[in-house]
């Protein structure tokens, strides 16, 4: 009996990370398209780092755990992605603590929050702002993803619904870790906060 419980939760956590694949591919899907056009240079190397992400979230997919530095990874290749549309430095910070790099978690968990800071925040304008970073005390490691917006900022991305996602990963957390994880979610007129909390 203790073997299908744990089978059917793997069974529904597989489907919840099923349901995230689309959004990641149908919106940056539209960055590509958009270099395309312009016949940009940087158009090849996108595609390549692109093909890198939709590949490890296929691979990840089937896995029950994967590294921090894993998820961190394609995180960067993501941003990269995202700020090939700008003439102009942005402000996004990334600071994650080295010691964890090894330690194993539920995969796709980190990258959709920060996926929804890019899509989300204003760091378009002068003072936006994205902030990533792991907080380790004593036997608990936490993620926060900080990221400034306008006043009932909206997403232009095709059929996106940040609250979706973050249901997504809060049901994937109970299912995975039980009352050993939580997510917190602020959520201001000018400023968002998510902080997931994972116990060793």
């Amino acid at each position: 009996m203790l073997v299908d419980t744990k089978l059917q939760k793997e069974v529904e956590i597989n489907i919840l990370k099923y349901h995230l694949n689309p959004h990641f591919l149908y919106n940056f899907l539209n960055n590509l398209y958009s270099l395309a056009l312009s016949k940009s240079e940087k158009t090849p190397d996108t595609i390549l780092m692109f093909s890198h992400v939709m590949q490890y979230i296929n691979i990840s997919s089937t896995k029950q755990f994967v590294t921090i530095n894993n998820e961190i990874s394609i995180i960067k290749k993501l941003i990269k992605i995202f700020l090939i549309k700008f003439s102009k430095e942005v402000d996004i910070e990334l600071n994650i603590e080295k010691n964890i790099s090894q330690t194993v978690i539920e995969p796709m968990i980190l990258i959709p929050l920060v996926y929804n800071s890019l899509i989300f925040s204003d760091i378009r304008e002068n003072h936006g702002f994205i902030s990533i970073k792991s907080i380790v005390k004593d036997n608990i490691i936490a993620f926060e993803v900080r990221f400034s917006h306008s006043l009932n900022t909206e997403s232009n991305c095709f059929d996106y619904n940040a609250d979706e996602i973050l249901e997504n990963i809060q049901k994937r957390l109970s299912l995975k870790y039980g009352n050993r994880a939580n997510i917190f979610i602020q959520n201001d007129d000018y400023l968002t906060v998510y902080v997931l909390n994972i116990q060793k």
